[in-house]
């Protein structure tokens, strides 16, 4: 009874928690302490000598839970290593058995506090006690590789903080050694690498079936934070060769979330534009997706993908990329058909077989009105406001009705310079199709 209680206490604190991150926020301090408390008073009861029975496998797990919970600023992360390492021993020591739960709180502490290479040794000695990993396990291992972020970061995908300090740093590395922050984002890459090739062979010896595909499209979501992983620690090609690989695993259709961040991947990598790199992606997956005919590149699932890539790159601070793209797919001449044009609104005289009309055989995106919506805010963070308010011209000329979204994010360019020529120029085009 005590332990359901403690349980009940440690979901309310881990709910709360995820409140606040969906909010921008850090987790609760309070809430923190709280779970070191139960920490606390369940490690005295199991390191008990006199205890007169054998502690169970639901107080380790209900412990290790706790300390998941307990924020690095009240348990030094070397520290928190040392209490679940010393759990997990005493657990064994004791005779305690252990089952996915242990091996999957224990994942949490990991991911807690960043520390990736112990969260691939909590996998490999969890395997020899014969408990095997699942989805949830990959996907906090992968988690546990995430670079810790500075002070002054904002974004986890954000390359640098500034122009001359990285924003975010591995596990291990001297924050004032750029020589050591290198050596240990290698490593996390190649442990990444090696995490995502073990991801790819469960899945690929998995059963046959309805099973069979349940568990690997868990895994293809697995893979998704993998390469999201990868993203925030600058390894873009290593990212978008990972996705590529799950693609083409046999099974279900391409999960829309590797989708996403493939196609972001493919965006960020430096060695290519992001409209050539992003097509090239799309045509794999379209490969992969049209023998299932699933719908999954449908017109509107492949706008919601392509606009769920755009606020990913906006949330990175990466506006300059996501200009780049919108320039060519939703603001170009002519797109396609869903826009609101018709024949009869081009020119007469121009050629539809011209190289500026004809589409080209890239990315089929039609966009919406919450793509016009992140044009208008890319190029607003991109410090360009007149081009962000001309994008309502082109909303208007293509009968692209707009939404409250396209009218707060037109006040807040606006307000960003406060500038009354700007109002002037937006009065008329604000109003056209909606009604505040």
């Amino acid at each position: 009874a005590g332990l359901r209680g403690y349980d009940a206490l440690l979901v309310s604190i881990a709910n709360d928690a995820k409140v606040n991150e969906g909010a921008g926020l850090p987790p609760s301090r309070g809430g923190s302490l709280v779970a070191q408390g139960v920490y606390t008073r369940i490690r005295r009861r199991l390191d008990a000598r006199d205890a007169r029975s054998k502690p169970s496998t639901a107080q380790y797990n209900t412990c290790l839970a706790a300390l998941a919970l307990v924020s690095p600023e009240d348990i030094a992360s070397d520290l928190c290593m040392k209490h679940m390492r010393s759990l997990l021993d005493n657990m064994r020591r004791r005779g305690v058995s252990a089952n996915a739960s242990t091996l999957n709180a224990a994942l949490a502490v990991c991911s807690r506090h960043r520390v990736g290479h112990e969260a691939l040794e909590v996998i490999d000695t969890m395997q020899q006690r014969g408990v095997a990993p699942n989805a949830v396990s990959y996907t906090r291992a992968a988690a546990a590789f995430r670079p810790r972020p500075r002070a002054e970061l904002r974004s986890n995908f954000a390359s640098y903080a500034d122009g001359s300090e990285y924003g975010a740093l591995p596990y291990g590395a001297d924050p004032d050694d750029h020589a050591s922050i290198d050596r240990s984002r290698s490593v996390a890459v190649e442990r990444l690498k090696g995490l995502a090739t073990s991801i790819m062979m469960r899945a690929s010896n998995g059963p046959a079936g309805k099973s069979g595909d349940g568990l690997r499209a868990a895994m293809a979501d697995t893979i998704a934070v993998v390469v999201e992983v990868l993203i925030e620690n600058e390894a873009f090609e290593e990212a978008g060769t990972v996705a590529k690989r799950m693609l083409h695993q046999k099974g279900p259709p391409p999960h829309p979330s590797l989708v996403r961040v493939g196609m972001v991947a493919a965006a960020l990598d430096p060695a290519r534009s992001p409209v050539e790199s992003v097509g090239e992606f799309v045509r794999g997956v379209e490969a992969v997706a049209e023998s299932a005919k699933d719908g999954l590149l449908s017109d509107a699932a492949m706008c919601k993908a392509f606009n769920s890539m755009l606020e990913t790159l906006l949330d990175a601070e990466r506006p300059e990329v996501a200009i780049a793209l919108v320039d060519h797919h939703v603001l170009r001449p002519n797109p396609s058909a869903g826009t609101g044009t018709t024949d009869a609104d081009s020119d007469s005289d121009s050629d539809a077989s011209s190289p500026s009309n004809a589409r080209p055989v890239d990315v089929e995106v039609v966009p919406n009105a919450h793509s016009y919506n992140l044009a208008i805010r890319a190029y607003a963070d991109f410090g360009d406001c007149y081009e962000a308010l001309s994008v309502l011209e082109t909303m208007r000329t293509r009968d692209v009705a707009p939404n409250k979204d396209t009218h707060e994010v037109t006040m807040s360019v606006i307000r960003q310079r406060d500038e009354e020529e700007l109002e002037v120029q937006s009065s008329g085009a604000v109003g056209f199709g909606y009604e505040k």
